[in-house]
């Protein structure tokens, strides 16, 4: 396992793969994830600073979705998987209408401005897979 290495199409970093199965294409929250699933991983979630420079630099649109979300506003971010989220870089909510405290239960990156923000989980974003080096 010494020499492990991703697979083709996949990019490593720091003991992970990471994919970008639509580079330029923008979808739905749900479509992320289950791209995601069916090649065993997971929707991206950042775990240190090094880690957001590197997929701020490694994404191909102006948005990425991030895997965590809350299940209403007063409630903490979780990962998708359930986990707490301990590494969170929310500056706030983003554009719209709408009130942010009660519709926006997700995440994105904002890759212009290099910023997390809370979003609907209807909106369209880019995405990324992720899964550990040794699976």
């Amino acid at each position: 396992m010494l020499n492990a290495k991703c697979p083709g199409g996949w990019e490593q970093f720091k003991g992970f793969c990471y994919t970008s199965i639509f580079p330029e294409q923008e979808v739905e929250l749900l479509v992320a994830v289950r791209a995601c699933q069916d090649k065993d991983a997971d929707l991206l979630f950042i775990t240190s600073e090094e880690e957001d420079y590197f997929v701020k630099d490694f994404a191909k649109t102006d948005y990425l979705w991030l895997g965590m979300k809350r299940e209403a506003p007063d409630e903490s971010w979780k990962l998708l998987n359930g986990k707490e989220a301990t590494f969170n870089k929310i500056v706030g909510y983003y554009y719209g209408n709408r009130d942010p405290w009660t519709e926006d239960n997700c995440v994105q990156i904002n890759l212009e401005e290099k910023k997390w923000y809370s979003i609907d989980c209807n909106d369209l974003a880019g995405f990324v897979c992720k899964r550990p080096l040794f699976n």
